[in-house]
């Protein structure tokens, strides 16, 4: 799929599951966005950040995520997200 049709999937699906979209910029193909962390003292949230790349055949899309001291998230877990938004995307691996 094209980089602007992956962005913009992207995009949505990061909305539809709750996500803050902090900051986006569709022409760089960056998407940086945060979610609340349930029990967390403080009202902590986790960042996660999403570059769409134009490829000669279509577009590629990274994932970066990061939390902050003192959470933890299994690494199962954070790729089951990863699934399920490329899934969302209607992303082939």
């Amino acid at each position: 799929m094209s980089k602007d049709t992956a962005f913009t999937k992207s995009y949505g699906s990061l909305a539809k599951s709750g996500y803050q979209i902090v900051q986006s910029d569709k022409g760089a193909g960056v998407i940086s966005a945060a979610q609340g962390v349930s029990f967390s003292k403080g009202g902590k949230s986790v960042p996660l950040n999403i570059v769409v790349q134009s490829e000669s055949k279509g577009s590629s899309v990274s994932f970066s995520f990061s939390i902050t001291g003192g959470l933890s998230a299994s690494e199962d877990t954070v790729r089951d997200e990863f699934c399920r938004i490329a899934g969302e995307m209607g992303a082939k691996s």
